[in-house]
């Protein structure tokens, strides 16, 4: 039992550099690629930054530290969808306080029998409703393209 612990355990220890290749080697072997192609093209500017990039990737890339990147982005994703949530909550909020006033105005205007200010206060009533319902539109595309960049991430 003992000797396919420490098997397993050290069949994992070493398998981790593998593991830890996977997004640096990949940023690496395309630093490489863009070098070649600098060089083909005698960019001697660009070959020295990327030069400089690609060995700055080589001294601080971990596949720890390129894991917790992916999540802050996939945190950062996720908390901009709720704050857009959140302003459509509150555009709700601020259209059915509105829409009560209006309401309200509009049931005042026809006990007095003033037609004139029925129908102004309907147009308003239907032109805060058509706002809220486009600022309301936007934030739930703006939502849907955060939920499809967060899913290809």
């Amino acid at each position: 039992m003992k000797l396919t612990l420490i098997a397993l355990f050290s069949l994992a220890l070493f398998s981790l550099p593998a593991l830890a290749g996977g997004h640096c080697a990949k940023k690496e072997a395309e630093i490489e690629k863009q070098i070649s192609y600098a060089k083909e093209h005698n960019n001697s500017h660009r070959v020295r930054g990327l030069e400089t990039a690609l060995a700055e990737v080589r001294a601080h890339c971990t596949e720890a530290g390129e894991i917790k990147k992916q999540q802050d982005s996939r945190d950062e994703l996720a908390n901009k969808i709720r704050d857009k949530q959140d302003d459509i909550r509150e555009l709700r909020k601020e259209l059915a306080e509105d829409r009560a006033e209006l309401k309200a105005d509009i049931a005042e205007a026809e006990r007095k029998g003033k037609v004139d200010k029925v129908a102004k206060y309907q147009r308003e009533l239907a032109e805060e409703e058509a706002k809220t319902a486009a600022k309301i539109s936007a934030k739930e595309a703006e939502i849907r393209a955060l939920k499809s960049e967060l899913d290809a991430r």
